[in-house]
């Protein structure tokens, strides 16, 4: 893994930290509610607290994760000391080498000198010889024996010149070697330069790169420890919110035992509420079953009355076929009461509502008071519209009107209102949906019906 990498992962942990931190600094506290709901609170109050303790831990693994990053950070910048000591000890090894170099550099260049003016005194003294050799010669016009010692003088002088000669030759060729060694040596110091140099200017390079890697990672350490210092007064903030958390669920704790201590009782009064509630319900269910029983009976009783009212309606009204008995109604044609159209009761009609009201009167006279009852008057019509100048809006009013004014006429006659119902439903419930004349005069009827409240 790359440093760089290694290090953004490190950096990366602390930040994740310090959000988790600030969530906790930024979460409210939980107020205290009423009495009435201390239960749920203190549900709350620690379902807080057990996310403040997982925070708090996550902050305690965030200072780790800290901890590592710095010692990361640490290793980085002995890393970055060493490569600069290194590279520090292979630039004075270069420089020493190179001023050994310049030493032998230097003591070549003297021997150079030194080769150089012995050379120069051969040629002085070679010089000196043929002037020498020049002035015996023209003394070669003198004396033989002294033409034979200057004869044995120039064979030594030869000789002496042909020695010179070779160490001329020798220290000629010396010097070559030496001026070639010291070619070698001036591309090599050359060499050495340019590479002392280029490790000069690397040193430099990594130097500073090192150094700005050692403000930064100074830098980041600064912001880690403040961002530590910002964490830890954080963590104790927290800390006191959690010491204040616990005196507020041990207050909790002691109302809840004061709740459970009143719990207890309550549920001794439940249990007797409760054992009252199915002794009540016993005598309810016993109770309804009595009434239900009363109820049938009096329905029955009822039934009794009523089939002897329509007997003597029936017996009253004659035996016609527009009046009839359909199950636990007595049915009155329309026409036997009312005009077409009208409300109003014609005399014939007044004449069959008085025989109606005293078959009533003699039946009332024989239904116990316990039983209670009510004879519903019911008005039905046809679904043909009713003419323009009738001074009913629509079919349902119609024969809400004549139910009322049957009821009206039997109070007339001595019926207690209590004892009446009227209703009108119209042309919508009607006992032949046919569209012929016969049709519509069945649906034009009064019902009357003997029936319980």
């Amino acid at each position: 893994m790359q440093p760089w990498l290694c290090l953004a992962l490190a950096l990366s942990l602390p930040l994740a930290a310090a959000g988790s931190q600030r969530a906790l600094a930024q979460e409210p506290a939980t107020p205290p509610a009423a009495a009435g709901t201390e239960g749920a609170e203190v549900d709350e109050i620690q379902a807080l607290i057990e996310r403040m303790r997982r925070k708090v831990e996550d902050m305690n693994r965030a200072a780790a994760e800290r901890d590592k990053a710095l010692q990361f950070l640490e290793k980085q910048v002995e890393e970055a000391t060493r490569v600069i000591g290194t590279t520090t000890q292979t630039t004075e090894a270069l420089r020493e080498k190179t001023t050994a170099l310049s030493s032998e550099l230097e003591d070549i260049a003297q021997a150079r000198d030194e080769l150089s003016s012995a050379v120069s005194e051969r040629e002085q003294l070679l010089t000196a010889l043929e002037q020498r050799v020049a002035a015996l010669t023209d003394m070669l016009g003198l004396d033989r024996p002294d033409r034979y010692k200057l004869g044995d003088s120039l064979e030594a002088l030869g000789a002496r010149l042909d020695s010179t000669l070779k160490e001329r030759d020798e220290l000629a060729a010396r010097l070559a070697e030496v001026e070639r060694q010291r070619a070698t040596l001036e591309e090599q110091r050359a060499i050495l330069e340019e590479r002392l140099a280029g490790l000069e200017r690397e040193g430099r390079r990594r130097e500073q790169e090192a150094r700005q890697r050692i403000a930064e990672l100074g830098r980041e350490i600064e912001d880690r420890e403040a961002r530590l210092a910002e964490l830890e007064q954080r963590l104790g903030v927290g800390q006191e919110r959690i010491r204040a958390m616990n005196e507020e669920i041990a207050r909790l704790n002691r109302q809840l035992a004061t709740l459970k201590d009143l719990l207890g009782s309550l549920d001794q009064k439940l249990q007797e509420a409760d054992l009252r509630n199915k002794r009540q319900q016993t005598r309810i269910a016993d109770l309804t079953l009595r009434l239900n029983a009363a109820l049938a009976k009096q329905v029955e009783e009822l039934r009794e009355y009523r089939s002897e009212f329509f007997g003597r309606l029936k017996k009253a009204l004659g035996d016609r076929p527009d009046i009839k008995i359909v199950g636990d109604r007595f049915v009155l044609q329309a026409e036997l009461l009312f005009p077409s159209g009208s409300a109003n009761l014609d005399p014939a009609g007044e004449a069959e509502l008085e025989k109606v009201a005293e078959s009533l009167k003699e039946v009332m006279a024989t239904i116990p008071p316990d039983i209670d009852w009510v004879l519903r008057v019911d008005g039905h019509t046809d679904k043909v519209p009713l003419r323009p100048e009738s001074i009913y809006r629509s079919n349902w009013e119609l024969s809400t009107a004549r139910a009322l004014t049957v009821v009206e006429f039997l109070i007339d006659h001595g019926i207690p209102p209590e004892r009446l119902v009227a209703a009108g439903f119209g042309e919508y419930q009607p006992i032949d949906p046919g569209d012929s004349e016969e049709a519509y005069r069945r649906n034009r009827r009064i019902e009357f019906k003997l029936t319980e409240r």
